[in-house]
């Protein structure tokens, strides 16, 4: 796993979020000379420990939460998420939970490796201009490649995602949270496990269901 960067851009490691013991690498790459907005690698084996997941997740939020704005890729394994509907079946729900916590839009929409999405590219509060190219591998890899033009410009402007629960599908969230509750055996779950597959249910519920906008707020100035 390796970060290139052009030489003509003024670009500074993140220690704090390489110092994780996970398959990561993340920079910081200025815009102007106060501006910056941050870059990540990441990279999830299929037979990753838990501990280490954890670990790459923590970066994650870590790095969204320093509020800029920030470009995420990397080969994440998750074959088993839809993100077309923003599902999944097993080990990805933890994933997509992160993903709608930290507020991230995932824009690769093409297969990567075979017939599966593995290959992802998260942005907050950047643009991905046009359509990201997939393109054939090259060589004796067997993923394909991502092209795209990414809009990078000083922005002081903060912005917030806001949850809009008064025009949420409550119907359909209904429908949905109890056919999800109907494969919920609590009898064989511990209180904490329970309490993880309601909170999972109602997450995903919340991403299908309630919509999202951009809000835009300016900082006041301490007094």
């Amino acid at each position: 796993m390796a970060l290139y960067i052009e030489n003509t851009l003024q670009s500074v490691e993140c220690d704090e979020l390489n110092s994780k013991l996970c398959e990561s690498i993340w920079c910081k790459i200025y815009v102007d000379k106060s501006d910056y907005f941050i870059v990540g690698v990441c990279y999830r084996t299929q037979d990753v420990d838990e501990e280490e997941v954890n670990l790459l997740f923590d970066s994650i939020k870590l790095a969204c939460d320093m509020n800029n704005s920030i470009l995420i890729i990397g080969d994440f394994n998750y074959p088993d998420i839809n993100w077309s509907s923003l599902t999944a079946h097993s080990s990805g729900h933890k994933f997509l939970k992160l993903i709608a916590d930290c507020y991230l839009e995932q824009h690769v929409k093409e297969n990567t490796r075979m017939n599966k999405i593995l290959d992802l590219l998260f942005t907050s509060e950047l643009t991905v201009k046009d359509e990201i190219e997939v393109l054939p591998p090259i060589e004796n890899c067997d993923h394909n490649i991502l092209i795209c033009n990414i809009e990078c410009k000083s922005n002081h402007v903060n912005t917030k995602m806001q949850l809009c629960y008064n025009q949420a599908d409550n119907d359909g969230m209904h429908i949905f949270v109890h056919k999800r509750l109907s494969t919920v055996n609590a009898s064989l779950m511990t209180a904490s496990e329970l309490r993880y597959a309601l909170n999972e249910i109602m997450q995903e519920a919340i991403t299908q269901f309630v919509p999202r906008r951009m809000s835009t707020y300016k900082q006041k100035q301490p007094l």
